[in-house]
């Protein structure tokens, strides 16, 4: 995780065997992330996902740094 540009990224990635949606899973629950990031966020939330070009799965998640409520 890292800030920049006022922005929060989050990464979670992997090196193994990519396993997206038309693997075997539905991706119901990045969908559902993704949705919500954009919902609270609008275009300043946003989610790259994909595989690596090594071999693995990454996913990133950005949002605004927000001060407090």
């Amino acid at each position: 995780a890292w800030a920049e540009a006022g922005a929060l990224h989050l990464v979670v990635e992997d090196d193994g065997d990519a396993m997206g949606p038309a693997e075997g899973g539905n991706g119901i629950g990045l969908k559902n992330v993704c949705d919500r990031l954009h919902a609270r966020f609008g275009d300043a939330g946003r989610c790259h996902i994909g595989r690596r070009p090594g071999g693995g799965y990454r996913v990133e998640l950005v949002m605004p740094l927000l001060g407090p409520a």
